[in-house]
């Protein structure tokens, strides 16, 4: 984290603030901060990349995109799931007009937000949206990465 943190302060001198590296690197270190706890660094950081984001790359980059889907769910965490619900559910929209809901992005973005649905108590809302994807993306190959996260999550539904 720290290193990565040093690196983004490196890319701010060399390239700007407002420039795709420096966002980039920017979103490195929400990535981690989140992995390592340090949601609201993380949201406070991931929402200034989504607002100079979408000022230098466009609203529907993804950089910007990442970085609004990090911010909402830091949101959710930190606060209530229903509060941040909302923003997850508008990041999730964006991603999935800008890139398709088969992207990658789009679709752990989406399992995520069930997942948190899920830890949170939620379980039928869990279960409901979890059904919506398992259609969605029903000809994923068994082995491929969305089929594994929509099993990871499935499974974590079940135990509660």
């Amino acid at each position: 984290l720290e290193r990565a943190k040093q690196y983004l302060s490196r890319a701010r001198e060399e390239f700007g603030a407002d420039h795709r590296n420096t966002l980039l690197a920017g979103l490195s270190v929400v990535t981690l901060s989140m992995s390592n706890g340090y949601l609201g660094e993380a949201q406070v950081l991931a929402e200034s990349i989504a607002d100079t984001g979408r000022n230098t790359l466009g609203p529907d980059h993804r950089i910007v995109l990442a970085a609004r889907f990090s911010s909402a769910y830091c949101a959710a965490k930190l606060g209530s799931v229903e509060a941040g619900l909302a923003k997850l559910d508008s990041a999730v929209a964006s991603a999935e007009e800008a890139l398709g809901k088969q992207d990658p992005a789009t679709a752990s973005r989406r399992i995520a937000v069930v997942e948190l649905l899920a830890e949170s108590g939620n379980a039928d809302e869990a279960r409901s949206r979890l059904s919506v994807l398992r259609a969605d993306y029903s000809r994923c190959a068994p082995g491929s990465y969305i089929a594994i996260l929509l099993s990871a999550v499935a499974a974590k539904i079940e135990v509660g």
